[in-house]
């Protein structure tokens, strides 16, 4: 045994020898006592030059490449986030094979814009219902869905590193969890069908590729695998997700529609739509509880790597799990036979909410003709009404909406609103405004019967 193994060796070396001297790239080793000998830094890069199930080579490598995770952590938390980040970005970091190159994707992205949303921009049930139409309407055109094959380790590395003396902590997970955590799936889990995905994407007009677009076209270059056609899109993401310094500008998210909350906010699309599908692929496979689990863990890593504001990205991570999971149930279950067809549920409104009021964070002009104090009960403090008055015309018929303040700024998600309210200069209208902690209110007046704007006021 270990004469082979020494005459695979030299014949190996010799292999290594000869390629260098041509200037040809070496090649990747095809078994998996070759990948052993390989040297660590070259098997780190190996890709996958088709779909393969059972790779026990792609095995090794993924963990050799896991096992580096903690001291680029390490690394980061010592040099900060944008400097780690630089660390990252591959030179050639793409679809090599068929695209052309970005030539400005090397140059840095705009600074964020706008405002980000604090709100969960994901109708979860509307997202789910959205998904079931999609796989509905395919199945009338006769393209029926299956569940899929996930990837896995394979027998033969099982058998070598799932043993006592060369036991891994990364085995203890999936092979999926552990390929999603490093940003390597398309490296280790190719579909063949991300090119035909990428191609279809690139002909689309700027901004206009929808996420029930993106998925039916990957659940049609698959043929109805549902598993595939989720690792389609996030193998097409997972090309560039190292590419720090300008995926914002890539081919394929420019074409891609936002999916966050925000105000003027176009900023990470990468990022968010990349989050949304790979943690939907890991609870598609895995289930709701346990990829919600890891997308905290995730969002709290997040919070400690860096220091921007990654708040609608952790909504996805949170979110993401359940949805992939309830996908899994209704392939499975085959919940898309009881479907009723309805067209409706692909528009964006339906699975997303982008609705949210930013005026508790935009500046806003205050009428001087509203008067409004806070009126707190005597003991406690609490603010038990909001009074207002109008010192100009009597309105009639008002809605008041109320943002409230409780010691971290306004917040829209907040508030109370009151209908059919009477201001007039004489005396103060009472509005309920029940809760503790309120130190301020910032208010709005619409919808009078006699006054076609809006007016604005705050009280503390």
């Amino acid at each position: 045994m270990n004469m082979k193994r020494a005459i695979s060796s030299v014949i190996l070396g010799i292999s290594l020898a000869l390629l260098a001297v041509s200037g040809a790239a070496p090649r990747f080793p095809v078994t998996l006592d070759e990948a052993e000998r390989f040297p660590e830094d070259e098997l780190i890069q190996y890709r996958q030059e088709s779909y393969q199930l059972v790779d026990p080579v792609s095995d090794l490598a993924l963990l050799r490449r896991s096992e580096r995770v903690p001291l680029n952590i390490l690394r980061t938390l010592l040099r900060g986030a944008e400097s780690s980040a630089a660390q990252t970005v591959e030179p050639s970091y793409g679809f090599e094979e068929y695209e052309e190159g970005c030539p400005d994707c090397a140059l840095p992205s705009a600074p964020p814009r706008g405002i980000q949303g604090r709100e969960n921009p994901l109708r979860r049930e509307g997202f789910e219902r959205m998904l079931t139409e999609v796989i509905a309407e395919e199945r009338l055109g006769g393209l029926e869905p299956s569940y899929g094959t996930p990837h896995e380790w394979s027998p033969e590395f099982r058998r070598k590193y799932g043993s006592a003396e060369n036991s891994s902590p990364y085995l203890f997970a999936s092979k999926l969890l552990v390929a999603l955590a490093v940003g390597d799936t398309h490296k280790h889990m190719r579909t063949d069908r991300e090119k035909q995905l990428y191609l279809w994407v690139v002909a689309q007009p700027l901004k206009s590729v929808t996420f029930p677009e993106l998925f039916r076209q990957a659940y049609r270059f698959c043929g109805g695998d549902v598993y595939l056609a989720l690792m389609t899109m996030e193998n097409l993401l997972a090309h560039h997700w190292k590419f720090e310094h300008g995926r914002e500008r890539l081919p394929v998210t420019q074409r891609l529609k936002p999916i966050t909350s925000g105000h003027e906010w176009d900023w990470d699309r990468f990022g968010t739509w990349y989050h949304l599908v790979g943690v939907m692929l890991y609870g598609y496979v895995a289930g709701g509880v346990p990829s919600h689990l890891i997308g905290r863990i995730e969002a709290l890593g997040a919070n400690i790597l860096t220091s921007s504001d990654k708040t609608q990205k952790q909504w996805f991570n949170r979110e993401g799990g359940w949805i992939g999971a309830d996908l899994a149930k209704l392939v499975r279950g085959r919940g898309y036979l009881r479907h009723e067809l309805d067209p409706s549920l692909l528009e964006e409104d339906r699975y997303l909410n982008r609705t949210e009021d930013f005026r508790d964070r935009l500046p806003v002009a205050l009428d001087p003709a509203l008067d409004a104090y806070l009126d707190r009960h005597g003991e406690s403090g609490d603010v038990e009404t909001v009074r207002l008055r109008h010192s100009g015309p009597t309105l009639e018929g008002c809605t008041v909406k109320l943002m409230f303040d409780r010691g971290f700024g306004f917040d829209s998600s907040d508030n109370s609103i009151r209908k059919s309210v009477r201001l007039c200069s004489g005396e103060y209208a009472r509005i309920p405004s029940a809760g503790s902690g309120i130190q301020a209110v910032r208010g709005f007046v619409s919808a009078c019967r006699n006054h076609p704007g809006e007016l604005a006021f705050e009280a503390r």
